[in-house]
């Protein structure tokens, strides 16, 4: 097979397994009710890790997760 034959026929393939996993989204749909999907859940993930930054990936929470100033990051007065 030539190149270009083999280059088609792998497009072909790509849109049909997109057009396929589209169908199916479609017809389940996506509810926050529902548990996701392993598609969906990988999807989701792989977003996740592209939005973040990988120089922010290793920064540590600057805010404390103590009890006595949870009560105060709501605006009550401590």
């Amino acid at each position: 097979m030539k190149t270009w034959k083999k280059l088609a026929a792998a497009v072909l393939l790509l849109i049909l397994v997109g057009g396929l996993f589209a169908w199916r989204v479609i017809e389940r749909g996506f509810s926050a009710r529902e548990t996701p999907s392993k598609a969906e859940v990988f999807v989701a993930t792989k977003a996740r890790a592209l939005a973040v930054p990988a120089s922010y990936r290793s920064l540590k929470n600057p805010v404390s997760n103590s009890p006595e100033k949870h009560s105060c990051r709501h605006g009550a007065l401590c």
